[in-house]
């Protein structure tokens, strides 16, 4: 397939992330034709594979699985109910906007810094290691394989990110779990030029410090250390939410609520009886359980 159209605001919001080193390299007084042959994502006038996955209108053209998808559970299980979001995208926003949607998914609150006036967010699971597994996930997966997707499950007790493919630079026994701190090698790129390209703008890191990373932001979120797990054509990485979270002494903003039903008029009326009273102080109890039950 030979793609000429790349999207112009992609391009320039990757231009915008460089690298202070990539950015000297790369000036912003090229135009974008000029950056994407410097960077040999153009040739001829046409994006390579890679150029097209980054940068094209249509990255499903040049690898029709180039998608990822989201499903998000209201249980421990696939069993539960569920929301689902895909991403057609160039690949760069299918990292942010992947980790951007998980994150306003898990549990989170507001925490203050010592010497900041500004409030700080604390969330349930490492997002750090989220990102950067996010990421190696669509820029290691086999972009061979046209029948697998990448997938990223949030479960109430934890993130499953799936990515065709085996695992790259170690053999690893089909069904057998590892913690990741024992995959740590010299790193190896299946796809080279994607890597290289995602690293420029810190999604992901370069020279073998990805593993590192994520161990690292486990560790400071005292959350376990992620497990993998190589089965039926895809590497299934699995991310714990931290120890501490539920232990913390703060508001934890509520985790998966769901829209309200269309139907729903409000409660104007009995809300303006109630704030009255509260002036003179309450107890507010709260339900949950499934819809249609009568909790209201």
């Amino acid at each position: 397939t030979f793609i000429k159209d790349f999207d112009d605001r992609s391009l320039n919001e990757f231009r915008n992330q460089l690298r202070e080193e990539k950015r000297n390299k790369y000036p912003n007084n090229l135009s974008n034709i000029d950056f994407l042959k410097a960077s040999n994502l153009m040739i001829d006038g046409y994006l390579t594979r890679s150029g097209a996955l980054l940068f094209g209108k249509n990255p499903q053209e040049v690898c029709s699985s180039a998608i990822t998808q989201i499903a998000i559970y209201h249980g421990k299980d696939k069993g539960a109910k569920f929301e689902k979001r895909q991403y057609e995208s160039t690949l760069p926003s299918q990292i942010i906007d992947g980790h951007n949607y998980i994150a306003s998914k898990v549990g989170k609150f507001q925490d203050s810094v010592a010497g900041r006036a500004q409030l700080e967010t604390r969330y349930e699971y490492p997002m750090k290691c989220v990102r950067e597994i996010i990421a190696n996930a669509i820029a290691h997966r086999d972009y061979e394989d046209h029948t697998r997707l990448v997938h990223i499950y949030l479960f109430f007790d934890r993130i499953e990110i799936l990515s065709p493919g085996n695992w790259f630079g170690k053999t690893l026994i089909e069904g057998k779990s590892y913690q990741i701190s024992q995959l740590i090698s010299p790193s190896v790129k299946r796809n080279f030029e994607l890597a290289q390209k995602l690293s420029w703008i810190e999604l992901m890191e370069v020279d073998g410090r990805g593993i590192p990373k994520v161990i690292q932001d486990c560790e400071e979120s005292n959350a376990p250390i992620p497990e993998v797990v190589q089965q039926d054509g895809f590497v299934k990485v699995t991310i714990w939410p931290s120890r501490d979270f539920k232990k913390m002494n703060a508001y934890i903003i509520p985790h998966q609520v769901p829209r309200p039903p269309a139907t729903f008029k409000g409660r104007e009326n009995e809300i303006s009886q109630i704030l009255p009273g509260l002036e003179k102080g309450s107890t507010i109890a709260g339900l949950r359980g499934m819809g249609g039950v009568g909790k209201t």
